[in-house]
């Protein structure tokens, strides 16, 4: 059994553990949530590298491997490796830091990126750049090749309130007025590309807007980088344990796990 270190903001990396635990049960989790500095992607890059360096040294700490489920973050230590011995020059939608034989303290990082590699090649599901709609969070948009044509929405504000919706309860519905404000232009696209991990979780909110789309997003990039470095392992039980740099919000986090778990949203 290995321990897999989840490092976020606060709950979008749910999304991701969520999808960890399906794919690699019977291994422990030690889940970091930064949520004294959340969120991610109002911050600018010196600033966020200094957090990140911290909140990734606390992960390795308690992990045998870390996963950065955080686009903002991912795509920033993606852009800090270009051009060192750790730069992953893969044109994939997940980046791992494994070169590190020189330096053992460091184990593997691997993060999550918004589906845009996989988008230039496939082009999705066949569509022109205009049917499909990119949400991202400021910071991670300013790190991302974006592709001509492709539609790109301005939601600074959706991962906190999505934060603030599921603080003590599970109605996401307050954010339909403000992704009506924010979306309503987009009506008739097709695809719609995730590059936040707190968005999964309002995706019937999206669609009560934007009507049936196709969602995307970097998990399943991911899942299939891990799976070269880490095991199944049903003869064990795989125990979740939180940790925050600010307030401890292991109930609300449990909850929401739950949720996810039980697809309630």
């Amino acid at each position: 059994m290995r321990t897999i270190g989840i490092y976020d903001s606060g709950i979008g990396g749910l999304t991701v553990l969520h999808e960890i635990l399906k794919n690699f049960e019977g291994n422990a989790i030690y889940y970091y949530a930064d949520n004294a500095h959340a969120p991610f992607g109002s911050l600018d890059d010196n600033e966020l590298s200094n957090i990140i360096a911290d909140g990734l040294a606390a992960v390795q700490a308690n992990s045998d491997v870390t996963v950065v489920a955080c686009n903002t973050a991912s795509t920033l230590l993606k852009g800090l490796a270009r051009g060192t011995k750790y730069e992953d020059k893969t044109e994939t939608d997940a980046f791992r830091i494994s070169k590190c034989d020189e330096r053992p303290h460091i184990k593997p990082i691997f993060g999550i990126l918004p589906p845009i590699a996989s988008y230039s090649r496939e082009n999705l599901v066949s569509d022109s750049p205009s049917k499909t709609l990119l949400l991202a969070t400021e910071g991670t948009k300013r790190h991302l090749n974006i592709r001509d044509g492709m539609r790109v929405a301005s939601t600074p504000e959706l991962a906190a309130m999505i934060e603030n919706a599921l603080r003590d309860g599970d109605d996401l519905s307050s954010l339909r007025p403000y992704l009506e404000e924010k979306l309503s232009l987009f009506v008739g696209v097709k695809n719609v590309i995730l590059g936040c991990t707190h968005y999964p979780l309002c995706k019937r909110q999206i669609s009560q807007v934007l009507g049936r789309v196709r969602f995307f997003d970097g998990t399943s990039a991911l899942i299939k980088t891990l799976d070269d470095f880490v095991e199944k392992n049903q003869a064990f039980s795989a125990p979740v344990n939180f940790a925050f740099s600010g307030a401890d919000e292991t109930q609300k986090y449990s909850r929401i796990l739950k949720n996810l778990v039980n697809n309630a949203y």
